[in-house]
């Protein structure tokens, strides 16, 4: 396992499972909402997102949620 996507409702532990794998692992994790959002309240524009995911996608390992 070196490629993990984590998908799920609104508090249905995905951060807790994913912090978990990623400390079993040793995977690095990557958090799409703060990639999304760096500051909380603004969203970067959708292009720059994708961009910066495709980077993250392009890498050997990974964790997103």
């Amino acid at each position: 396992m070196q490629k993990v996507a984590v998908f799920g409702n609104a508090g249905g532990g995905k951060s807790t499972l994913s912090k978990r794998l990623s400390e079993i692992a040793g995977l690095p994790l990557y958090v799409l909402d703060k990639i999304k959002n760096p500051e909380g309240d603004t969203e970067i524009a959708q292009e720059d997102f994708k961009c910066a995911h495709q980077q993250i996608l392009a890498t050997d390992r990974w964790i997103d949620y």
